[in-house]
């Protein structure tokens, strides 16, 4: 065999394109064609991979299923390899979709019940220790005062976390209502406001839409944003970018609005990527990992849809996909 690409259809050509830049020198996609090619020939036997890339314009995530196999002529001799590969992003994003839904279901039971039995003796131990501190105030020294207020400072983060867990097992139904989406975009810009001003973050808000209406509840979007916000806030050195764009689209056969939260911040690791919706995962040191296991559940629990992409050191993209209202077909 003489090491030469015999022949291609539009199809291969088409998703080459779109994982690769045309000036790029020894592209991600070809290495790994290649080197799957040579196994193929090592082996004499055919091979089946599923790999993931970035589209090089927008950097979602594309996942092929690549087959290699023998071609063999009438002699049954080997006379080269065939190689095909079918674009199956959709169906890991199904795929991927249950899994989660199956896990965030039976952790969420287990964490119901965990937090309530929490929830209880930490109640006690935090009256218990401001009782106490009142009642013995000019006995006590500065250090000892010190330890009273830790106590107290502690239950109250305990609860807060709580709190996070109780939501993300069983949040509230939502209550569905017309809102403009720029109105809690710019409520949840509010907010944040103080953050921004710390990190001397670049905000920058894509405005070109006429009809900005959603069919979803209000204070469950307004959490999303804010979580959302401040995700890419801590990701983001100082002096850097955020930009917030909303479009009109079709997502999943349906008309939706799509508000995308694009940072230059530190990027997400690639093997972590698949495991960010994932509950108590987190790469930060304070975090409890539920942030985004909550907006996920409030999103799919409204009839949207969230999803990210990544690359380290180079940015994530955020979008939450929202249904757009449609009159008197939400209101029934």
């Amino acid at each position: 065999m003489c090491g030469k690409i015999r022949n291609y259809n539009d199809a291969a050509s088409d998703i080459i394109e779109r994982v690769m830049c045309l000036n790029e020198k020894n592209p991600k996609i070809i290495k790994i064609l290649v080197m799957q090619i040579n196994e193929t020939i090592d082996r004499m036997d055919s091979v089946n991979r599923i790999e993931h890339f970035n589209e090089y314009n927008t950097k979602e995530s594309v996942y092929l299923d690549i087959t290699t196999a023998l071609m063999r002529n009438s002699s049954g001799e080997c006379i080269g390899v065939i190689c095909s590969f079918n674009d199956i992003t959709n169906r890991k994003k199904i795929e991927e979709s249950v899994e989660r839904i199956d896990r965030l279901t039976s952790l969420g039971e287990l964490t119901a019940a965990l937090a309530h039995e929490i929830r209880n003796p930490l109640s006690g131990i935090k009256m218990s220790a401001q009782i106490l501190n009142k009642r013995l105030t000019s006995h006590l020294k500065a250090s000892e005062q010190n330890l009273f207020e830790a106590i107290i400072k502690e239950t109250d983060r305990l609860d807060l976390l709580i709190t996070d867990l109780l939501n993300f097992s069983k949040p509230r139904i939502p209550k569905f209502q017309i809102i403009d989406v720029f109105e809690i975009l710019n409520r949840a810009l509010l907010f944040s406001d103080k953050k921004i001003r710390e990190k001397n973050t670049i905000v920058s808000i894509n405005n070109d839409i006429d009809e900005s209406q959603v069919y979803f509840d209000k204070g469950q979007l307004l959490q999303i944003f804010l979580n959302i916000i401040s995700n890419s806030l801590d990701a983001i050195d100082t002096e850097g970018g955020l930009k917030i764009s909303v479009e009109k689209l079709v997502y999943k056969n349906d008309a939706c609005i799509c508000v995308s939260f694009e940072d230059n911040g530190c990027g997400i690791d690639k093997e972590n990527i698949n495991r960010i919706f994932d509950p108590f995962f987190t790469t930060k040191e304070s975090g409890t990992g539920l942030g985004l296991s909550v907006v996920h559940k409030l999103a799919t629990s409204n009839n949207g849809n969230i999803e990210i992409e990544s690359i380290e050191s180079v940015g994530t993209i955020v979008k939450v996909y929202l249904p757009k209202y449609r009159g008197e077909i939400n209101e029934y």
